[in-house]
Parts: structure tokens; C-alpha cells; sequence
């Protein structure tokens, strides 16, 4: 049996495994008058006696203060969650990294390369198309944008 129970000293979490009778108990626990003269003496003939083979006699009990298993339970739940946090912390970094560089850092350029266009810069080289996605998509139709608006500025200058 495994369990909790109170003691006076707080409570204790225990482990009880039963100890049956083995015939070399027999030797001394069967009937008073089979028993070793020493025991007689040491004990006397009124208790002790009439133990049955294979019957269940006692306990070996082994009692631990709740306290231990709480600190390691405890110590366990701490590093668990440090581990937890440090594993958002980290994830949470990389997805920010990710976005800057494959979402934010395009965008801005491309904000910018157009702010320079419609300011009339017309001296930008095209903006370097790095990826198939939604931004690659805007940055090439952008760059055809721009190779457009300076052939049709050139053809009204002439």
C-alpha cells in the first residue's frame, strides 16, 4: 500500500508491503511448548504463539516526510517551467527575427524605393526580387511599375 498519514511530526508519505510467515518463523511462533527455551524466558508463553504458515503477520513500513517529495516536486515544477519559458522566450524571438527579415525589412525598402518615386527620383536601380511569396510578388510588380513610369516620363520629355 502507498498513502499519506498524519504524524506528529507533519505528514508522511508511506509504503507498506506485508510480511507473511515463513516456516523458519514456525521455529519460535508455533506453540509454546515447540518454542526455544530462551524466548520462553526472554518473553514468556502468553503472546507470540499460534502464528498459521503463510498468514500475514506484520508490515515493513517505510515512512518519508512529505516535505521531501514536495521540495523535489517543487524543485521539478521549477525547472519545468524555466525550461517552458525559455523555450517561449527563445520561439518568440525567432518568429520576431523571421518577420523582420522576411516580412518588415522588404516592406520597408519597398515603402521607401516608392517615397524616393513619387518624390521624382528617378535614378533608383530595381528593387532585387528574393522570394516567390506575396512580397517578391509586390516588389517584381513594383519594379515593372517603376520601369514603366520612367519609359512613359522619357517618351513625354522628348
Amino acid at each position: 500500500m502507498v498513502g499519506e498519514r498524519d504524524t506528529p511530526t507533519g505528514r508522511s508519505l508511506y509504503l507498506a508491503h506485508p510480511i507473511s510467515v515463513s516456516a523458519e518463523c514456525m521455529e519460535c511462533h508455533d506453540r509454546p511448548e515447540k518454542a526455544p527455551p530462551a524466548i520462553i524466558n526472554t518473553y514468556g508463553t502468553a503472546n507470540g504463539f499460534g502464528w498459521k504458515l503463510n498468514e500475514i503477520n506484520a508490515a515493513q513500513i517505510v515512512s518519508v516526510p512529505m516535505a521531501v517529495p514536495i521540495q523535489i516536486a517543487n524543485r521539478a515544477l521549477r525547472r519545468l517551467m524555466t525550461f517552458l519559458a525559455l523555450v517561449f522566450l527563445l520561439t518568440l524571438i525567432a518568429m520576431d527575427a523571421a518577420l523582420y527579415y522576411m516580412v518588415i525589412r522588404p516592406l520597408r525598402r519597398l515603402s521607401q524605393t516608392a517615397d524616393q518615386v513619387s518624390k521624382g527620383n528617378k535614378d533608383l536601380p530595381e528593387l532585387p526580387v528574393r522570394s516567390q511569396d506575396e512580397i517578391g510578388t509586390v516588389t517584381a510588380s513594383f519594379n515593372r511599375m517603376y520601369v514603366s513610369l520612367s519609359k512613359a516620363l522619357k517618351m513625354l520629355n522628348e
